[in-house]
């Protein structure tokens, strides 16, 4: 159970899909990309399962929340992600989660990134800020805000951090990729870098608890090896296949167990949503 609650909304950085394209020498040149996909105040809820012995059981939920604001006086989209475990769930591994990302609102390219979190007592904050000038990424970690060490690393080209990535894959174009077709994709997470992949599995109708079924495109991203996953282990993620290109549900196996996210709630959504049957 722990291991799971973990990932509430630190999964969700491990599902982002593409860049829209490559150069000869493997790099992404589609990093910067245009909005038409999402409003800046649209609200999402998942809830969160875990499984174990062949029992789906609700542990907690993730929001997403957009806004627009300004970041460094030019216009930018605030995204937070807040997760949390169920009451029930408290007294045995309370998570409150809160993740934060700055986005240049004309490039989506991310600016500045909070991670404030305290899982069953566990706590840590990190911000980074994306410094395009000079091509650095300047971290500061911590226990809490007021206990921090600062630090620099290089800033690759199209890297970007666990919640900006949700936003930046929206505005990507899915309809004309090959099945089987694997596509990087960079994120700075932890004070690491990590060099990722995301294979594309074609399109496939799902069923979608309490909301019906969906038209989706299915991706499986490359995850990392280590405490929670094995090296075999395959996210799938199923996103619907219209202009909203809206994630209704993620599954995933772990050491012990299963994990999925569904989607509870959509508010404020740019589009209808065609893809749901």
């Amino acid at each position: 159970m722990k291991h799971f609650l973990i990932l509430i909304v630190g999964f969700f950085s491990l599902s982002a899909f593409v860049p829209a394209s490559l150069n000869s020498d493997n790099e992404s040149i589609g990093c910067v990309t245009t909005n038409t996909t999402f409003n800046g105040n649209e609200q999402l809820r998942f809830d969160m399962y875990y499984n174990w012995n062949f029992a789906w059981t609700k542990v907690g939920y993730v929001d997403f929340i957009s806004s627009e604001t300004t970041y460094a006086g030019k216009p930018a989209y605030k995204f937070k992600a807040i997760g949390k475990t169920l009451g029930f769930y408290d007294p045995f591994f309370e998570v409150r989660d809160y993740y934060q990302s700055y986005v240049d609102k004309e490039t989506l390219r991310p600016l500045k990134y909070v991670r404030d979190i305290n899982e069953g007592g566990y706590t840590k904050y990190e911000e980074l800020r994306f410094n395009y000038g000079n091509n650095t990424i300047s971290s500061k970690t911590g226990k809490t805000k007021d206990d921090m060490n600062q630090k620099t690393f290089p800033l690759k080209n199209c890297t970007f951090d666990a919640v900006s990535i949700l936003y930046h894959l929206r505005t990507m174009d899915l309809e004309n990729r090959r099945v089987g077709e694997k596509i990087p994709i960079k994120l700075f997470f932890d004070e690491e870098q990590y060099d990722l992949h995301v294979e594309y599995l074609g399109k496939e109708e799902v069923k979608v608890k309490g909301q019906g079924k969906f038209y989706c495109h299915k991706v499986s991203p490359l995850l990392i090896k280590g405490e929670i996953f094995t090296e075999n282990d395959k996210m799938k993620v199923w996103v619907t296949a219209d202009e909203n290109k809206l994630p209704v549900l993620i599954e995933t196996p772990i050491k012990v167990g299963s994990i999925k996210a569904v989607i509870q709630s959509a508010e404020n959504l740019k589009y209808p949503v065609k893809a749901k049957r």
